[in-house]
């Protein structure tokens, strides 16, 4: 008798993208974002696209809290003997999801202590023609303001200010 051989187990295949809600806590009326990132991009990155779609200017210190765990630049020495952050260069939005979907908090200045909320809302089909785009729709608007490609769109964002970044998107 030949025995049925099931299928071996299969490793997930990693997202192409994500569509996140971002909510900045505790203000009223509340503030949002919702974005569309590849699954690829690591933690540093989504720092940046945090800041440019939030218009933050990247000027404070900033944490994720990511499940149980807590990420941010590794260059921040541990100062107050606490306990140092992973280094978020070294994560992907792919390898972090299941912890993700648990729990995703991103704080911004640590004195004002922004709290930004991320959720996952969708994993949308991979588009041949826009494999690695970056797009975002402010709250007010139904439909996508603009899409950028990421490589060009960030490459702008690391050598120029947040507010001349924003004024070449909105054209």
């Amino acid at each position: 008798m030949q025995k049925k051989m099931g299928k071996p187990p299969t490793k997930k295949t990693p997202a192409a993208a994500y569509q996140l809600k971002i909510s900045l806590l505790y203000c009223a009326p509340l503030i949002w974002r919702r974005i569309q990132v590849p699954g690829s991009m690591t933690l540093s990155r989504f720092h940046d696209v945090i800041q440019l779609c939030m218009g933050w200017t990247d000027s404070h210190l900033h944490q994720f809290m990511i499940g149980i765990r807590s990420y941010g630049p590794a260059n921040v020495g541990d100062h107050w003997g606490a306990v140092k952050d992973l280094d978020e260069s070294k994560f992907t939005l792919n390898e972090l999801e299941s912890d993700i979907r648990q729990r995703c908090m991103y704080i911004y200045d640590f004195g004002d202590y922004w709290e930004h909320e991320i959720r996952i809302e969708s994993v949308p089909p991979l588009e041949k023609n826009r494999s690695n785009t970056l797009s975002f729709w402010p709250a007010s608007m139904p439909a996508p303001l603009k899409t950028l490609a990421v490589p060009r769109a960030l490459r702008l964002f690391w050598k120029q200010s947040v507010r001349r970044e924003m004024r070449i998107m909105m054209r």
